[in-house]
C-alpha cells in the first residue's frame, strides 16, 4: 500500500466531516432557539420580555436561515422537520394571523357602523388631520399637537370646538355631545376620559399612553434584559391602575379604550384588560395591522391598539399610513349590538 495514499485519504475526509458538524451544529442551535421561543412566548414572562417585544416572525426568519443552512443533499428532512415546526409556531404566536385570510375576502360596508380611529400624533399638527380623511365618529389622540389645532380640527369634523376634550398628553374628539370626565391627578398625565352621547347612545371612551420602550439591541448584556423586564412592569403598573379605573364605569354603558400602549399586542401586560375588553383587530382585523417601527416601509409592531367592552362588535380593523408620524393609525368599526361570538 502506497503510504502516501494512506496519508490523503484523512486528509480527504476532514472537509466532509467539518461539513456534517456544521450541519449538525445549526440545526442544534436552530432546534434551541425554537423551544426557547416557543417558551417565552407561551408564557410571556417578564425576564422574557427582550424575546417577545420583536415579533415572532423575527426570531422564525433566524430559525429558518439556520435550518436550510444545514440542509445537505441526502439530508433534507432535519431542515424539513424545522420548517414545519417554526411554521407551527408562527400560526400560534402571530398576531391574529387571521387577519390575513380576511384580508383575501371582500370588505365589509361601513354602514351605520361606529368609526373609532386612535393615533399617536408626535405633536404634529399634520398628524392630526390625517384622521378626517377616514369620517371617524369618535377620535382617540396621543402626544397630542397644540390645542388650537385639535380644537379647529374638531369644528371641522363636527361644527364644534365643544366636541374636543384635551387632557396633558392624549385628547379625545367626537361626533355628538362630548363631556370632559374628570380623572384623578395621578391618571391625568397617562389618559383622558370623555363621555359622549351619540343617538341617544352614552359611551365611554379612554384615550392613553403608557411608559415608552426605547429599543435596545445589546441581547448579550444581562442589563438589557433586565431593563426589559422593568419596562414591562412600569406600564403593568400604569395599565392596572386604568384597568380598576375602568372597571367603576357603568357596565352597561359601552367602553372604547384605546391609544398608545408601546408594548405589542397580546404581551402579558394586556391581561389586566381580559376579559372585560376585547381588542378590536384579533376579532375583526384585516391585513398588515403593525403601527411602528418601520422597516422598507412596513411597520413591525402594532402597539397602537383599540379595546371595547361587549356592548360593542368589531366588523373591521386595520391600519394607515398618517402624515408627519411615526405612528400610522389604527382603525376600527363597530356595531352597537354586542359580541357576535
Amino acid at each position: 500500500m502506497d503510504p502516501i495514499d494512506d496519508f490523503a485519504q484523512p486528509t480527504a475526509r476532514r472537509p466532509a466531516l467539518a461539513a456534517k458538524l456544521f450541519c449538525l451544529g445549526v440545526w442544534i442551535f436552530s432546534g434551541t432557539l425554537l423551544a426557547f421561543s416557543a417558551v417565552c412566548y407561551a408564557g410571556r414572562f417578564d425576564a422574557c420580555a427582550v424575546v417577545t417585544l420583536f415579533p415572532p416572525w423575527c426570531w422564525a426568519a433566524i430559525g429558518l436561515l439556520l435550518a436550510w443552512l444545514g440542509v445537505s443533499r441526502p439530508r433534507y428532512l432535519p431542515s424539513i422537520l424545522l420548517t414545519v415546526a417554526w411554521l407551527a409556531f408562527l400560526v400560534l404566536a402571530s398576531d391574529s394571523p387571521e387577519s390575513f385570510v380576511r384580508a383575501l375576502l371582500p370588505g365589509p360596508e361601513r354602514g351605520a357602523n361606529l368609526r373609532v380611529v386612535s393615533l399617536n400624533c408626535a405633536g404634529n399638527s399634520a398628524a392630526a388631520r390625517s384622521v378626517a380623511a377616514l369620517d371617524p365618529d369618535v377620535v382617540l389622540i396621543q402626544e397630542s399637537p397644540w390645542a388650537d389645532t385639535l380644537t379647529a380640527l374638531a369644528a371641522e369634523m363636527y361644527g364644534s370646538s365643544a366636541n374636543l376634550v384635551r387632557g396633558v398628553d392624549a385628547s379625545i374628539f367626537a361626533r355628538g355631545n362630548v363631556t370632559a370626565v374628570d380623572v384623578p391627578p395621578e391618571f391625568r398625565a397617562n389618559f383622558v376620559h370623555a363621555r359622549i352621547k351619540q343617538d341617544g347612545q352614552t359611551i365611554h371612551a379612554i384615550s392613553l399612553r403608557l411608559y415608552p420602550c426605547p429599543i435596545r439591541l445589546d441581547l448579550w448584556s444581562r442589563d438589557c434584559w433586565r431593563y426589559y423586564a422593568w419596562n414591562r412592569e412600569t406600564r403593568r403598573r400604569q395599565l392596572s391602575k386604568i384597568a380598576n379605573y375602568a372597571k367603576s364605569l357603568p357596565a352597561d354603558e359601552p367602553l372604547i379604550l384605546g391609544g398608545d400602549f408601546n408594548c405589542p399586542p397580546r404581551d402579558a401586560v394586556l391581561e389586566l384588560l381580559e376579559p372585560r375588553l376585547t381588542d378590536a383587530f384579533s376579532v375583526a382585523g384585516r391585513g398588515w395591522g403593525a403601527t411602528i417601527i418601520e422597516f422598507c416601509g412596513w411597520p413591525l409592531i402594532r402597539i397602537d391598539q383599540i379595546w371595547t367592552s361587549p356592548q360593542l362588535h368589531a366588523t373591521n380593523a386595520y391600519a394607515r399610513r398618517a402624515d408627519s408620524s411615526d405612528h400610522h393609525m389604527a382603525v376600527a368599526d363597530f356595531s352597537l349590538g354586542g359580541r357576535q361570538d
